[in-house]
């Protein structure tokens, strides 16, 4: 999975299905946003103050995350250091 990184709004997105088109945007609480497809399947998940760290463990269950995102466990315990406009590559 990729992720990328905007380092002057210290924003990750998570994105499971590249190219899949975004039909609305379920604001989580100030730190989370979750994109979704026309049927209400995941497309990605925003974190706003991402080098602070956020929970993410919660969406897995009410998302069902791992339908979509095999590698998300990966993502829990990543730590990055990213530039801003970074692309980086998370490996289980």
């Amino acid at each position: 999975m990729r992720v990328l990184y905007d380092g002057a709004v210290d924003a990750l997105y998570l994105p499971f299905r590249r190219g899949a088109r975004v039909e609305t945007s379920v604001i989580v609480d100030v730190k989370r946003l979750v994109d979704l497809d026309e049927r209400g399947n995941p497309v990605g998940i925003e974190i706003m103050g991402a080098s602070h760290g956020v929970q993410l463990s919660d969406l897995v269950e009410e998302y069902k995350l791992e339908n979509w995102a095999p590698d998300f466990p990966a993502i829990e315990a990543f730590k990055f250091t990213a530039e801003e406009g970074a692309e980086a590559a998370v490996d289980p």
